[in-house]
């Protein structure tokens, strides 16, 4: 009785130690699994937000840019006519989305202010004069004050007509964005505005660009507040830029929501968008405290602006896999596997050292090892199930090769992507089946990756494959080799995952690119870009006419080649006040046309 007792003392003993060692190596490594695939998600959201906020601040800049054209051509021309400025207008528009107008704003005295009401009242009929808003909203006479800032050119005249005439000095938001503008000579943006536009609020945004008498930057601020003449002005509409950047950033399940953050202590909700959200203002502070939330600070011109991107159960859901299960599934298997071992060579040990006294119990025993070797099989068998199971339940397309190129099995996702059964692909030739059929280049180029592939090589490639619904997608291809204990390849593994959102997220973004370069090129002053030792990088072809030389000669010359000498002293000057100030002029000088003579201009400069 106290030999048999010891005998189950020591397998029970080598069996826990098995257990507990193995079962805190399983949870270690379940954990570890898991943490990295938080940390996958916590980066794909980083990821998304960040290429969001690139495509926002892309779509912000293009309607920065359209103000800042618009003050170029006052300061181009001696005097713009009203209709010079509607046709100058209309074609930056006919180039940029969401936006609702632009406007000219002349500085008026309380003297000229019957001359212009007269003007307003033949451009849209009858009397209309300067007018604001009282306290109850309703339109009324402007007070009498020392000067007005009216809308006096506007386009697209239909949908500028009911607010010409209206005084923006009479608007708290636009005072606060209009006296920065004039005491820096840069370009501001307001605080949203939200006017109501067929029974629902729209999310808005001005922006107003100063100019200055005789396009002349002053250096002093008396000066600029002297000689301000008014404000080029633009109408923009924050949720339909949003709607069309985000959308084409990607980021399938996740939630966006933009916030003002140019006073910290008064952080204002602009708007959110994503799937399933109900747009409503909600308190960043209240956004973050929940957790799975990455923040990108935008600045837009004066204003800065923060957008939170928020990663949904969907999302969460798409990034993450069965690899923890899988990694404590295979730790768990392993360890009862070990368990098991261990137990029968204890067993086999003592029984050894039982066989002279107990013939009876050996033979128990013996009949106990089978029972248990009937168990570890059928541990085995049901190992394969569940390793059976995880393998059609990726979300990536697998299969199993031949060395030949004969596909032996193929996952259920992979099938079901193709709507073909396993009787219809396996036993034959891989490049033969529903995924590759549709090519001859890719099946020849999948036949010579089968045969790298069986020499012990890893091969991966772009290529498409066929859905059920006959879409092509774009997949991430690769074939590895597995190797059996001596170190020879037994058999091919092909996998495949899906990049097509990817492939067209990067092309979206190729695109908004390629429309800002049109907006340059388009521009009817002329733009380049130089080096600080006057060497021409870039030069739009309004650039290239002035100076008569075409596009590609321009870029072999430096601004000093296109200088008469009589203006070195004056272009150091103008370096010099460009490193101190981070801009320059505008100020007249000439250019050394190719033809030989001079051609007369004004320059603006500004550091980047």
């Amino acid at each position: 009785m106290f030999v048999h007792d010891g005998v189950w003392m020591q397998r029970i003993v080598s069996a826990l130690v098995v257990i507990v060692v193995g079962g805190l190596l399983t949870v270690t490594a379940f954990l570890m699994v898991k943490n990295w695939e938080k940390e996958a998600v916590e980066s794909a959201l980083i990821r998304n937000s960040i290429v969001g906020a690139y495509s926002l601040k892309i779509q912000m800049e293009q309607h920065l840019l359209l103000t800042r054209s618009l003050e170029g051509l006052f300061a181009s021309s001696e005097h713009v006519s009203r209709e010079e400025f509607n046709r100058f207008g209309d074609a930056l528009l006919d180039n940029t989305d969401n936006v609702i107008g632009v406007g000219w704003l002349p500085r008026v005295s309380l003297a000229e202010r019957e001359t212009y009401e007269r003007e307003l009242g033949e451009i849209v009929g009858g009397q209309k004069g300067i007018w604001e808003r009282n306290a109850s909203g309703e339109p009324s006479n402007a007070g009498v004050r020392e000067e007005y800032f009216p809308l006096y050119f506007a386009t697209p005249f239909d949908v500028s007509k009911k607010v010409f005439g209206f005084d923006f000095l009479s608007s708290p938001t636009a005072v606060e964005a209009m006296t920065l503008a004039r005491d820096t000579g840069e370009l501001t943006v307001t605080d949203e505005i939200r006017p109501a536009i067929g029974g629902r609020q729209q999310s808005r945004i001005l922006t107003f660009m100063p100019y200055y008498e005789n396009g002349v930057f002053p250096q002093d601020l008396d000066d600029r507040r002297k000689g301000l003449q008014g404000f080029v002005i633009g109408s923009h509409q924050i949720d339909n830029i949003m709607d069309s950047s985000l959308s084409a950033s990607g980021g399938e399940g996740v939630n966006y929501y933009l916030y003002d953050g140019t006073l910290p202590d008064r952080r204002k909700f602009l708007y959110a968008y994503g799937r399933g959200n109900n747009h409503a203002p909600v308190a960043m502070a209240d956004l973050l405290r929940s957790g799975g939330h990455h923040v990108v600070p935008i600045e837009v011109g004066n204003r800065k602006w923060d957008l939170v991107a928020e990663a949904t159960p969907e999302f969460v859901a798409i990034k993450s896999s069965w690899r923890p299960s899988i990694a404590l599934l295979i730790g768990t298997l392993f360890t009862l596997l070990l368990a098991a071992f261990i137990d029968k060579i204890t067993t086999s040990s003592l029984r050894a050292k039982l066989l002279a006294t107990q013939e009876g119990k050996v033979r128990q025993q013996a009949e106990t090892a089978l029972a248990e070797q009937h168990h570890t099989e059928l541990a085995l068998r049901e190992s394969e199930r569940k390793f059976r199971m995880i393998f059609n339940n990726s979300y990536e397309l697998i299969g199993l090769l031949g060395l030949d190129g004969t596909l032996l099995d193929a996952n259920d996702t992979s099938l079901e992507f193709a709507g073909c059964s396993k009787s219809e692909v396996l036993n034959r030739p891989f490049w033969e089946t529903a995924w590759w059929s549709h090519s001859p280049e890719l099946q020849e180029q999948l036949r010579t990756a089968i045969d790298q592939a069986a020499t012990g090589k890893m091969v991966k490639f772009e290529t498409t494959h066929p859905a059920e619904n006959g879409r092509e997608y774009t997949v991430d291809f690769s074939i590895s080799p597995l190797f059996d204990e001596q170190g020879q390849v037994v058999l091919l593994i092909p996998e495949g995952r899906d990049i097509t959102e990817r492939k067209e997220m990067e092309q979206k973004l190729q695109s908004s690119e390629n429309d800002l370069r049109m907006l340059i090129d388009q521009s009817p002053i002329g733009l380049t870009l130089c080096t600080l030792d006057g060497n021409i990088v870039q030069a739009n072809p309004a650039y290239a006419r002035i100076t008569g030389y075409s596009s590609d000669e321009i870029l072999q010359l430096s601004i000093g080649e296109i200088t008469p000498k009589k203006y070195t002293d004056q272009e150091q000057h103008k370096i010099d006040q460009l490193l101190t100030t981070g801009r320059f002029g505008p100020y007249e000088k000439e250019y050394r046309h190719k033809a030989g003579h001079l051609v007369p201009g004004r320059v603006n400069g500004r550091l980047i």
